[in-house]
């Protein structure tokens, strides 16, 4: 009779789906402050091209990170490779969307939606950080 061994999870697995999970949370989050006052500011009647300058670029970047997110959600087990520049990955993004908070604060003069993009980066930075850190076993 074959013995049937417990899955052990590989090191840093745990920090990966929480990175991945971050970063797609981060993006839906991010596109939606930037979003709301847009929207708020925005004049009677005003159409795509009012939208579009704000819309494309935050919409871009967060749909890359949240892409991204999904695909090291969808393979924190199967690849262990991964989780090194999968790590990398996350603080890039956790930068740009801290610099996203910038326009949000200067041009859609909000500042409570600027700060809090700001930390959620800042957030999704320190998970990628902690990863490698965890990865490299101190």
């Amino acid at each position: 009779m074959r013995d049937v061994r417990e899955e052990t999870p590989n090191k840093g697995e745990s920090l990966f789906k929480t990175l991945a999970v971050a970063m797609i949370i981060a993006a839906v989050m991010s596109f939606v402050a930037m979003f709301f006052p847009l929207r708020n500011l925005a004049p009677e009647g005003a159409g795509a091209p009012y939208y579009l300058p704000y819309a494309l670029p935050y919409g871009i970047v967060n749909l890359i990170i949240a892409g991204l997110g999904v695909f090291f959600t969808t393979n924190a087990k199967e690849k262990p490779g991964l989780y090194f520049p999968g790590f990398i990955i996350g603080i890039v993004a956790g930068g740009l969307l801290t610099l996203e908070a910038l326009p949000i604060g200067i041009f859609l003069h909000n500042v409570e939606f600027c700060i809090s993009v700001a930390v959620i980066g800042a957030c999704v930075i320190a998970i990628a950080i902690t990863g490698l850190k965890a990865l490299k076993g101190d």
